[in-house]
């Protein structure tokens, strides 16, 4: 056999075994059920809005994820909420919050949703993911600055993913100029806060 028909073989047989590799891998990769069942993640709607803005998203995530435990909480313009421990499970939750009175503002969402994150982690609740749409992703994103929060009292916040956050428009955070580079802010405080695509969302949630 000439040193040309072995080369060629040798490289037939090597891309044989990458192409091979490749396969097996996208199998597995596609075959391989996601185990977040023990998560808990909290969905916030934009200005105006109310839950029913997330139920599509919560669908999805409550299907990929084999969340069981789903819950919408109505917050009211004091911030006030009813939920009781048998209403929290540490096997995992979908929480769809709603703002009664569509006039709330971010700053108070901001509060209302400290004192709910609060009393999940006195539930024994440790960590959260946060989906906000819109205001909803500015309110996450203020939550996540605000260093009164980052405290052993409050959950520890795995992901925020953002959707149609007007970033560009300001959050109106204290101590913050108007118009302020938020993506610059986001970078660095080192923060999981992205944008994209809905379908894609529920997949970085389950696998980063």
């Amino acid at each position: 056999m000439t040193f040309t028909k072995k080369w060629v073989i040798l490289t037939v047989a090597f891309i044989l075994i990458i192409v091979t590799s490749m396969v097996v891998i996208l199998n597995t990769v596609g075959a391989k059920k996601v185990h977040r069942e023990n998560a808990t993640i909290v969905f916030l709607h934009g200005y105006g809005s109310s839950a029913r803005a997330s139920n599509k998203l919560a669908d999805a995530t409550q299907s990929r994820l084999s969340i069981r435990n789903r819950k919408v909480i109505r917050i009211n313009r004091d911030g006030k909420f009813k939920i009781n421990h048998q209403q929290i499970s540490r096997a995992g939750n979908i929480f769809q919050l709603e703002f009664t009175d569509k006039q709330t503002s971010e700053k108070d969402e901001t509060k209302y949703l400290a004192h709910f994150m609060k009393t999940l982690k006195m539930q024994g609740i440790k960590t959260i993911s946060l989906s906000g749409h819109s205001m909803g992703a500015n309110v996450g994103l203020r939550y996540n600055m605000d260093k009164t929060y980052q405290t052993t009292a409050y959950p520890k916040v795995d992901k925020l993913v953002t959707i149609a956050a007007p970033f560009n428009m300001g959050i109106n955070y204290p101590n913050m100029k108007k118009n302020s580079n938020i993506i610059g802010l986001i970078k660095r405080h080192n923060y999981h806060c992205i944008k994209m695509i809905i379908l894609s969302i529920f997949t970085k949630i389950a696998t980063t």
